[in-house]
């Protein structure tokens, strides 16, 4: 059974996607057509945002700002204090 967190943020993504559907132009982004092109931009951000290629996004802090290693995992809600 899935949690009302993961129901609640589950119904976020599905909104967020049918909200934007039909945004992305091919023509408005030329740069991205193949695969070998996606993988550089996203090595290229992934770079930027000091996050290696297994990066998921848990590795980064609130402001988008990799972690530095440490011994607990992230936190799901950082605007909740603990």
């Amino acid at each position: 059974m899935k949690t009302v967190e993961e129901k609640v943020t589950l119904q976020a993504q599905l909104a967020a996607i049918e909200e934007t559907a039909g945004c992305w132009s091919d023509e408005d982004h030329p740069e991205l057509q193949t695969e070998e092109d996606m993988n550089r931009w996203l090595a290229e951000l992934r770079d930027s945002l000091g996050c290696s290629p297994g990066c998921n996004g848990a590795d980064l802090d609130d402001t988008g700002i990799r972690r530095e290693a440490q011994h607990e995992p992230p936190r799901l809600f950082p605007s909740i204090a603990s």
